[in-house]
């Protein structure tokens, strides 16, 4: 039996639940469980899913809409394997993933997380992107890590654009409870969550090859317009980011230039959406990044853009 749990939340894709959800059956070696979540969907999505109700491996929960992060913690508490794998309802998998992963985690002295590598397609042309130098799911390494998370920051900023899509890699459970993690009620959820994942764990594995496929399609979060929702995702991880680098202890180098390049990369994205939003910026928040960064032409950055909102703010 599969030591796999496959957890889906889905909200409004009656147009690939069906697809997304076979690939998952498809598989060469069929997971102990697949938990989908429809979080609040007010499209067909639910009707789609009840064609699986009579699949003992597919089981089915409603939920009210309280956004992706949550509906995956709901699916985890439920969850009956020793791993879990998040996947999203508009993806798909290659028919081997649970088997590979299963013959890794056998041969790797069962790690606490497996990354692996994805590849993107676009909805509307349903065309594959395979040029690997453009491919931001390819780790572009292998590489077995038996003790100390330390290198493995390293080697994923150095190999790879370090994309912390839970879609990316599988989890015990355990390292979930017992170091109390969990996606929180925001976008951006994904990076906010692994840095104390990865810094949690004992042992890992990375490998290049591609299990998952990332569809690309207009209406998604990533592709829609900057809302309220997307300003405050965007501050709340420079708030999270800055309180895991300040709170963890003695952070290895590569770790910690890491981190600053995120915090400068994110409070980059929460002051361009803020302005498209015609949001007012935390201004306290923009200088304590500045301030943790500690990089002149950041701060320049900082002072101009809070000018630049101010005027936007008294124009609007």
């Amino acid at each position: 039996m599969s030591c796999i749990s496959v957890i889906v939340p889905a909200f409004n894709v009656e147009k690939y639940i069906i697809e997304a959800i076979d690939s998952v059956l498809a598989q060469t070696v069929v997971p102990h469980e697949i938990i989908v979540i429809d979080d609040g969907s007010t499209d067909g999505t639910w009707n789609k899913l009840l064609t699986y109700s009579a699949n003992p491996v597919v089981k089915l929960y409603q939920t009210i809409n309280q956004g992706q992060g949550p509906a995956r913690n709901f699916g985890r508490e439920i969850a009956t394997s020793k791993y879990i794998y998040y996947f999203d309802a508009d993806d798909r998998l290659e028919e081997n993933f649970v088997e590979k992963m299963e013959q890794f985690i056998a041969e790797y002295n069962a790690p606490d997380l497996i990354f692996f590598s994805g590849i993107s397609f676009f909805d509307e042309e349903n065309v594959v992107q395979n040029d690997s130098t453009q491919n931001p799911y390819a780790r572009n390494f292998f590489k077995y890590y038996p003790e100390g998370e330390r290198s493995l920051f390293r080697d994923l900023v150095i190999n790879s654009i370090f994309s912390p899509s839970p879609c990316l890699y599988i989890s015990k459970k355990g390292l979930w409870l017992n170091n109390k993690l969990n996606f929180k009620p925001m976008i951006h959820e994904d990076m906010e969550v692994i840095f104390p994942l990865i810094a949690s764990s004992s042992n890992a594995l990375v490998t290049d090859e591609i299990l998952f496929h990332r569809r690309i399609r207009s209406g998604s979060t990533m592709t829609s317009k900057p809302t309220i929702k997307r300003v405050n995702g965007c501050r709340d991880l420079v708030i999270s980011l800055i309180y895991f680098m300040e709170n963890n202890p003695k952070p290895a180098v590569m770790e910690k230039s890491l981190l600053l390049d995120k915090i400068q990369q994110f409070m980059h994205m929460y002051i361009s959406v803020a302005a498209e939003a015609k949001e007012r910026l935390d201004c306290l928040l923009a200088f304590r990044a500045a301030y943790v960064v500690k990089r002149i032409g950041f701060f320049r950055f900082i002072v101009s853009s809070m000018l630049h909102n101010f005027l936007i703010i008294r124009k609007s």
